[in-house]
């Protein structure tokens, strides 16, 4: 038995009705819903503006819902028909929908449905019932966008979010961050493993105590989705620390370090060493390597001379090649990256028995040699990449 099975049980189940009976009330409500990728109801409730977007021509470079793999939003003109909607966007055992299976015409889905006595001309038939919105008139209740076309001449556009974008990249950053809690769960199999983490997140809400009211996604999600942080970075040498003795201790956040210190020790009490656990280490120790050459870029962008004066007399020769563009015909010399790599390594161990403590695992000359070799890797490329 299928997930779409078990969810079809589950929910005659509630209703106190056979699978049989309940599916085919859900079949028969689907002429009482919309298709929809654009709803108006997002921007303001009272709208009654609702788009289906499925033209087939993208714009190159841009994200559409034509371009882009996102979910079907369904809309109803009561909600007591949600649960015809619910059950097409119901997602089957490969993330995929009930309803994109149909649109496909995979046999799987006919054959969960025929444990229930429905056939495929009966599902057919229920399909085509389904309206595809499209309106052909804008909303005095939406924003409006005047945008010329020429002289004394303009299209009044209106913006509309697509719900089906929002809910899609709602669902995939709740995977990601999911994962990302996973890999720093010392109590998680994927302890210690790559992931990605998406930070300045904005929740917005929809609907308030009933968001079935504006769509089904909208409905699924709580009524809840995100908006990406969209602010221009703010790079200043105002607020850019040069430092007087060492990048490493001074400038790199220990934050940044902390997560990949502890992914790395996971690795290392493994019981196991082979290429694979090499290159998760490898892995870790560059994103860290990455951070510090993006770091000194920043600190490059002061003006050239700043470590000839007195405060910096304590910085290494080889950083200050590194940081100061005043030493940049010095780029060419092996030596100091080499010297910079070794810093790196020695850097890393430090900070690793700092943060591990007593639960450290003794580190030597292999750890330190390959560390300084990632580092010396990175500023080899950072140099090929400038010259």
């Amino acid at each position: 038995m299928g997930k779409l099975s078990e969810y079809i049980q589950e929910q005659a189940k509630k209703k106190n009705k056979t699978p049989e009976v309940w599916l085919e009330g859900v079949l028969a409500n689907l002429s009482k819903c919309t298709l929809a990728t654009h709803v108006g109801k997002f921007s303001n409730p009272d709208s009654k503006v609702v788009i289906y977007d499925n033209s087939q021509s993208g714009m190159d470079g841009l994200v559409t819902t034509t371009s882009s793999a996102c979910e079907t939003d369904m809309i109803y003109s009561s909600a007591a028909y949600m649960a015809s909607t619910k059950l097409l966007l119901q997602p089957m055992e490969d993330g995929k929908s009930c309803l994109e299976h149909l649109q496909t015409g995979e046999s799987d889905v006919y054959e969960e449905f025929g444990q229930f006595g429905i056939k495929q001309e009966r599902i057919h038939e229920a399909l085509d019932g389904i309206k595809k919105a499209e309106s052909l008139e804008t909303d005095g209740r939406l924003r409006q966008v005047y945008f010329p076309v020429g002289e004394h001449d303009y299209h009044l556009l209106t913006v509309l979010p697509a719900s089906s974008l929002m809910e899609t990249m709602s669902s995939r950053i709740k995977v990601m961050n999911h994962r990302w809690f996973d890999t720093n769960n010392k109590k998680k199999d994927v302890f210690g493993e790559s992931a990605s983490h998406i930070s300045n997140l904005t929740v917005i809400g929809f609907g308030g105590t009933k968001p079935q009211n504006i769509s089904t996604l909208n409905a699924n999600s709580g009524g809840k989705a995100y908006l990406l942080y969209s602010m221009p970075p703010i790079i200043s040498d105002e607020h850019t620390r040069l430092p007087k003795h060492d990048i490493f201790m001074e400038c790199i956040p220990y934050s940044i370090c902390n997560d990949a210190i502890q992914k790395l020790h996971k690795l290392f009490t493994m019981d196991r060493n082979n290429m694979d656990i090499r290159a998760k280490v490898r892995f870790h120790i560059e994103n860290v390597a990455d951070y510090c050459i993006e770091t000194a870029e920043i600190i490059r962008m002061h003006q050239e001379g700043w470590s000839l004066e007195g405060k910096y007399r304590n910085l290494s020769l080889a950083q200050k090649i590194w940081l100061d563009c005043v030493y940049e015909k010095e780029w060419g010399n092996d030596e100091w990256r080499h010297e910079v790599g070794k810093q790196f390594g020695k850097w890393i161990i430090r900070l690793y028995g700092r943060i591990e403590g007593s639960e450290k695992v003794a580190l030597g000359d292999e750890e330190m040699q390959m560390f300084s070799e990632v580092m010396e890797d990175a500023l080899k490329k950072e140099v090929n990449s400038a010259l």
